[in-house]
Parts: C-alpha cells; sequence; structure tokens
C-alpha cells in the first residue's frame, strides 16, 4: 500500500499569525495515532501568510481511520478554524521516494529546516512525460543533492493530472545552492513545461513547534 500525503495551505491574516501558530501544536496528539509517520509545517517564505503544513500516513486506510475517530475532536479542540480566512487540502499517494541524506522519513523529518514542494498539473496526455523525467532525471538529481535529506514523489488522488514533488532540507543553503547550480543546468536538458499546465513551488521554513513525530 502507498504512503498517503496530506498537503494543507492556509490563508491567515497578520494579527492571526500568533494564535494560528499556536493552534497548530494542538496536532501534536497526531503522534499517538496508528499509521501516523510524521509531520511538519511553517510559512512560505515567498507569501508569508500562507502557512503549508505536510503530514505523512502509511496508507490511505490508517488515514481515513483517523478521520473518522479523531479528526474532528482535535480541530474542534484546538479552534484553529477561527485563525484563517482559506484552506486548501490535497491527498496524494506516493509515486516514489527519493533517498537523501538521512536514512528514513522520520529523521528527515525531525532534522530538516526547509521543504520545498513543487505543485504540478500536467497538460492532457503529458502525465506519463512528465511521471518519467521526474523518475529518470529529477529524483536522481534531488537524491545526489547536498543536504536533501529525503523526498517523496506523490499523485494527487482526486485530480489524477497533478503530482507534488516534495523534499526536505537541511538548511536554507543547502536549497538554494540546489536551486542556483543544478535547476538551471537540468531544465536545458529537459522541455518539461511542454507537459505542464501548471507549476507552482513553495518554500516553506520549518517551525519546531509544528513538528509532529510518532
Amino acid at each position: 500500500m502507498a504512503m498517503l500525503v496530506k498537503w494543507i495551505l492556509c490563508d491567515v491574516r497578520r494579527e492571526k499569525r500568533t494564535l494560528f501558530s499556536r493552534a497548530q501544536t494542538s496536532w501534536n496528539a497526531l503522534r499517538y495515532i496508528e499509521g501516523f509517520l510524521g509531520q511538519v509545517g511553517g510559512w512560505n517564505v515567498n507569501r508569508p501568510w500562507e502557512a503549508c503544513v505536510m503530514g505523512f500516513w502509511k496508507d490511505s486506510q490508517s488515514f481515513q481511520r483517523f478521520m473518522i475517530d479523531f479528526h474532528d475532536r482535535i480541530f474542534e479542540g484546538s479552534a484553529q478554524a477561527e485563525t484563517y480566512d482559506s484552506i486548501r487540502i490535497a491527498l496524494s499517494l506516493k509515486v516514489e521516494e527519493m533517498k537523501g541524506e538521512e536514512k528514513n522519513l522520520y529523521t528527515a523529518l525531525r532534522q530538516g529546516e526547509f521543504l520545498r514542494v513543487s505543485d504540478m498539473a500536467t497538460r492532457v496526455g503529458g502525465d506519463l512525460n512528465v511521471a518519467k523525467e521526474q523518475r529518470e532525471v529529477w529524483n536522481p538529481a534531488l537524491s545526489n543533492a547536498q543536504g536533501m535529506l529525503r523526498g517523496i514523489f506523490s499523485r494527487e488522488l482526486e485530480h489524477r493530472e497533478r503530482y507534488l514533488v516534495t523534499s526536505i532540507w537541511q538548511d536554507e543553503s543547502s536549497l538554494q545552492g540546489f536551486h542556483d547550480q543544478q535547476i538551471p543546468r537540468l531544465r536545458e536538458r529537459l522541455d518539461y513545461r511542454r507537459d505542464l499546465e501548471q507549476f507552482v513551488s513553495r518554500t516553506v521554513r520549518l517551525n519546531s513547534r509544528w513538528r509532529v513525530l510518532p
């Protein structure tokens, strides 16, 4: 069974950022739930009003059990709904896990300071090309990048034309080095935008208080 990835984006007004952050700590209760693998989050570096949270689950079944048995109790207890203006949630299943400098996802989530998430929507008929280029070119490059701790390439459940490329980074300089030195070279090799309808990348400075590990 494939790992499930939950990607959450919330727009938060400046005056409510502290309240949102405090409410986010209520999700520490996740650590005791069977099938939960970890969760991290923080503020989008380029859109500081956007809170980004990513959670990892063993499979869809364990996530659905959590939603039925525990989610509403934790959410209502946190009063977090009062702290943001909008929320977007995407669920995706792992296609491939990228190795990095850490031996597994748990240690990567524990050590990482930055999260990079690329959200790709493919054109009609372009999904096979995008998936192939991701597996054969981008995943190996990320796996060998200095400071890249672990990564996940996943496909959305409801919108099968959408993919997420998630990488966890040791620090800002490692991520910036890959962005400046490797990405331009790789893009010269690939006409990847030919097959993409939309491409949005987010860089998230992780907040240690939002980190939840089993």
